[in-house]
């Protein structure tokens, strides 16, 4: 029987396997429960530190926002990644790195596109690195005047724009060069 959480153990299971082809719903079901499961992993860790035991962070990501306010900084927290959550997701980026080579390959493209893929992701980075580096340091970082937004929204949008592409896309429908269609597989 075919369930979401069948084909996330799937993607578990091939985490070094990039031969093949993967369906639409392996990828999807992978990311919707990596991403339910980290966002647990957070709760609970945030209800541990909050109620049980109150410990320091080694993978502590936080997002903030400093306002000034009456000639005082308020800064509040966006969004914070703790430690579990931290260090799953670092860890499902293996098995999702397969499922996007052979999701590649059902579009009958080659898995070594992936790069193809971060690229906007690796300038995202170094966006947000500049921006941590002006933040902290005080000084002004940046493209040609503070338009850094200008460069970092654009390849945002364009790597989600691949990512549904990828989701939603149909894939070959017989077999090609890496394989039978998964669909056939599934079906038999």
């Amino acid at each position: 029987m075919d369930t979401i959480i069948s084909y996330f153990l799937i993607c578990w299971q091939k985490k070094f396997n990039y031969q093949g082809r993967a369906r639409r719903l392996e990828l999807g079901s992978f990311l919707l429960v990596t991403f339910i499961t980290a966002a647990g992993l957070q709760s609970i860790e945030m209800l541990i530190k909050e109620f049980v035991y109150s410990y320091s962070d080694l993978l502590h990501i936080n997002f903030n926002s400093t306002r000034i306010e009456k000639g005082y900084f308020i800064q509040e927290s966006i969004f914070s990644l703790h430690t579990l959550a931290t260090a799953y997701l670092i860890i499902s980026l293996i098995p999702l790195f397969s499922v996007t080579g052979r999701r590649l390959q059902d579009l009958n493209k080659s898995k070594y596109w992936i790069f193809y893929l971060l690229f906007p992701v690796f300038l995202i980075l170094i966006s947000f690195i500049l921006l941590v580096i002006q933040i902290y340091s005080g000084t002004s970082i940046t493209f040609q005047g503070d338009y850094w937004h200008y460069i970092l929204l654009p390849l945002l949008l364009y790597e989600i724009f691949l990512i549904l592409k990828l989701l939603f896309q149909e894939g070959e429908p017989d077999e090609n060069k890496y394989g039978e269609s998964p669909k056939k597989i599934d079906s038999i």
